[in-house]
């Protein structure tokens, strides 16, 4: 069974009668996408606050969707699981490399129990996309060190030849012990060497991507131990993704916090797919947040409407959190 958070539910699905915070499916003005059911960004009026609830960017959300991008939104309350803003968190989709974590906890948990063997980098693990590994001349690096590049610049290649040292069933019984159902790593990060075409990475919902992120943070995952040395890593990331971006913290600031504002992400851009999770912090408040959409991308100027999407949320957490 999956994990369920307790605490108050601060934000609750918005019925479809009686209300235009969220249209039914095929009314004007309507759903996320088709199909969906919205749900209140839950809404909080706090002294000196700019504003309660979501809507800039459940209106992002909704051009979107008319332009046929498909959204899954999740945002929670970092102290206490409830969800803030829900979009179709529900639906398990494609989440390009963001099943990473999964090997990055399998990592965190054998550094804890006094493993750090070495990783030897193969041709067949060389991978298109982010990182540094594929440009050294180092063939080998140690097992805290390879989770670290994969950790800090999304390193393909040290998730591909990190995947190679576990093995796939190793991955999947870690996701099974954490009673993730529907949070997968079905193969390598990007594009292998001796691969013509790129594999569906892993897939999982908001849901499960966001309480993923607020249990590490609670010291849930394995133990506290190995939660804190996954959350060290993730802390480490030199691209902040496009909603934690949008707080303006430098991500090499050591904590990551300017003027009481701070967070991390995980992203994964891929063609035609954007998805990122994490958290964002403030004096007022906390909070725990996943991301996904996918669109049709066929030249430079088709992920426009999506970076500010996410650039929307972003400002509207800072917001929420400040």
């Amino acid at each position: 069974m999956a994990h369920r958070h307790g605490g108050p539910r601060e934000g609750t699905e918005v019925p479809t009668r009686g209300r235009r915070a969220a249209s039914a499916p095929g009314e004007a003005g309507a759903a996320v996408s088709p199909g969906t059911r919205q749900a209140e960004a839950g809404a909080r009026t706090r002294g000196g606050a700019r504003g309660g609830g979501f809507g800039r960017s459940m209106r992002a959300f909704e051009q979107m969707a008319r332009e046929d991008m498909r959204v899954s939104v999740r945002v929670s309350n970092l102290e206490t699981g409830a969800p803030l803003l829900r979009v179709d968190d529900y639906v398990v989709s494609q989440i390009g490399s963001l099943g990473r974590i999964l090997l990055l906890i399998e990592a965190a948990d054998r550094c804890e129990r006094g493993e750090n063997p070495q990783i030897v980098r193969e041709s067949a693990d060389l991978a298109d996309g982010p990182g540094i590994w594929q440009h050294l001349e180092r063939d080998t690096l140690s097992l805290a060190d390879a989770a670290a590049l994969l950790a800090g610049s999304g390193d393909h290649t040290a998730g591909n030849a990190l995947l190679r040292a576990f093995g796939l069933d190793s991955i999947a019984t870690r996701a099974e012990s954490l009673h993730l159902r529907n949070t997968v790593l079905r193969d390598g990060l990007s594009r292998r060497a001796d691969s013509g075409t790129r594999a569906a990475v892993s897939r999982s919902t908001m849901t499960e991507l966001s309480e993923l992120i607020w249990r590490l943070e609670r010291g849930e995952i394995v133990n506290p131990d190995v939660s804190a040395r996954v959350l060290r890593w993730l802390g480490s990331g030199s691209y902040p993704g496009s909603v934690v971006g949008a707080l303006g913290v430098d991500p090499g600031l050591r904590g990551g916090v300017r003027f009481g504002i701070g967070g991390y992400a995980l992203a994964s851009r891929e063609l035609g797919l954007r998805a990122e999770t994490g958290v964002v912090r403030g004096p007022s408040a906390s909070v725990c947040f996943a991301i996904k959409v996918s669109f049709r991308e066929t030249d430079a100027t088709s992920g426009f409407a999506v970076q500010q999407g996410l650039r929307e949320l972003g400002l509207e957490l800072l917001d929420f959190v400040s």
